[in-house]
């Protein structure tokens, strides 16, 4: 399979991604910010990187690459890809790449690219332009570039704590699993700025993951922190995955909590001093969603999957917020990127406020019976979905072929709806589906489930 995702680059080391590989890269990127443009001044482009063992290496050859090229290289090191996205914005550079594997196992390795105002190279958006850049493996001399070291935490700190106003989490126990990852140099000092008693796991950085995998999607994951806040009692539990970039809660009977619910709050809470706002939510989240936006006086409007997309998207649309079933979370404010410490800033802020729990605080979204996100190993993706139009055609469905494709039914079975699509990062197909009551739930996902299998 390609490495080249539908977000970013990313795949195996050494077999699929190696040194050599990142200084091509290194090349091509510089060539790509430059296309279209005369060289009236040098190009600066940001690097940063993930704590994974392959990352420091990978990096450097990276650097070395832009470098060769004449760029402006700017490296702040270690840092969560929120980090990495404000500080491209902030130095205003031409381009930036992250060097992360996000979630994967730490075999991977991989590269998130940006332009200007840290918008997203995706496969749709510039993507496959720098893989023929990297394929045609055509650098120019040049004078080379320059390379200069920045730290960027105390500015990115402060955005945060200038754009919520005061807060004072004191009251509150919060149990926050960084799982190893490079997160913790971000989530920490924030929630120390906020006053909160954390009881941390994972905090020590170690790019093998020796603890869990860095997905907090996965309960598995997410176990010990749903143990813990129970046993210490905690207000809420925090997970981030290895590069920060999405974000998982836990409330205070150790359940998870889905990232539509804490859309719907986040969502709930900006329209009241944003009336008439456009917000975005994924085409796999709960309609409580979209009835929350619209019940606060806001727009509602759908969006596939993925942050290369949803950020576009936003633009369009001159979008407040986004929140995406994944626990990505954007806001306009951070120019459309992903801002979790906003996020945990604005639930921690509300429960201090409010005094109630995190599982009251979300019970009012809890409108629609939701399967949450069930992956399928599948060889022939397009047959499976074709399978699945062809069998639920005949009900009438309202149908979209935004992301995969979405069947929405109304009728004697009930009112339900199913979304089905191709993994733009794994071999997996992904189905999401709702409806009105339970019974109604389980006999459609058996139903959906079986097609997909034959």
């Amino acid at each position: 399979m390609s490495i080249y995702k539908g977000y970013d680059i990313r795949g195996t080391v050494p077999d699929e991604i190696t040194p050599d590989f990142a200084f091509s890269l290194g090349c091509a990127f510089a060539q790509y910010i430059r296309q279209g443009n005369m060289p009236v001044r040098t190009k600066k482009i940001l690097v940063a990187r993930d704590n994974r063992a392959t990352s420091e290496d990978l990096s450097q050859h990276l650097i070395d690459g832009l470098i060769s090229q004449g760029i402006e290289c700017i490296d702040i090191g270690l840092a969560a890809t929120p980090v990495f996205y404000f500080a491209a914005d902030h130095f205003e550079c031409d381009g930036g790449v992250m060097i992360t594997a996000s979630h994967n196992p730490p075999q991977y390795n991989g590269f998130k690219l940006v332009r200007e105002h840290a918008i997203p190279i995706g496969i749709d958006s510039g993507l496959m332009d720098l893989k023929t850049l990297v394929e045609a493996n055509q650098s120019s001399p040049t004078t080379p570039g320059t390379y200069t070291k920045k730290e960027i935490m105390d500015e990115y700190i402060a955005f945060h704590k200038k754009e919520l106003g005061p807060i004072d989490t004191s009251s509150l126990k919060v149990v926050v699993d960084t799982g190893n990852g490079v997160s913790v140099l971000m989530v920490q000092p924030y929630l120390k700025e906020l006053n909160t008693n954390v009881i941390p796991l994972y905090f020590d950085m170690d790019g093998t993951f020796p603890n869990h995998e860095p997905n907090p999607l996965k309960y598995e994951n997410i176990k010990v922190l749903c143990e813990t806040v129970v046993s210490q009692k905690a207000d809420c539990g925090i997970a981030l995955d290895a590069d920060g970039d999405r974000v998982i809660f836990v409330d205070e009977t150790g359940t998870p909590v889905s990232s539509d619910s804490i859309a719907s709050l986040i969502a709930s809470q900006l329209l009241s001093k944003n009336p008439g706002a456009t917000i975005l939510y994924d085409i796999r989240s709960t309609h409580a969603v979209k009835d929350t936006i619209e019940a606060a006086g806001g727009i509602s409007q759908i969006t596939r999957v993925g942050h290369a997309y949803i950020k576009l998207t936003m633009r369009e649309f001159d979008a407040l917020f986004a929140g995406e079933l994944s626990g990505h979370f954007y806001f306009k404010a951070t120019h459309y990127y992903e801002a979790p410490l906003l996020v945990i800033g604005m639930v921690l802020d509300h429960l201090t406020r409010t005094g109630k729990t995190l599982s009251a605080t979300i019970a009012p979204y809890h409108t629609y019976n939701h399967t949450g996100e069930i992956n399928f190993e599948v060889k022939d993706k397009a047959t499976a979905i074709q399978r699945l139009k062809d069998h639920f055609i005949s009900q009438s469905p309202q149908t979209s072929e935004i992301d995969g494709i979405t069947m929405e039914f109304t009728g004697p079975d009930g009112d339900w709806w199913f979304n089905v699509r191709p993994s733009n990062t794994e071999d997996l197909l992904r189905l999401n589906l709702e409806a009105a009551t339970p019974d109604i739930m389980n006999k459609k996902r058996d139903e959906v489930e079986s097609i997909i299998k034959q």
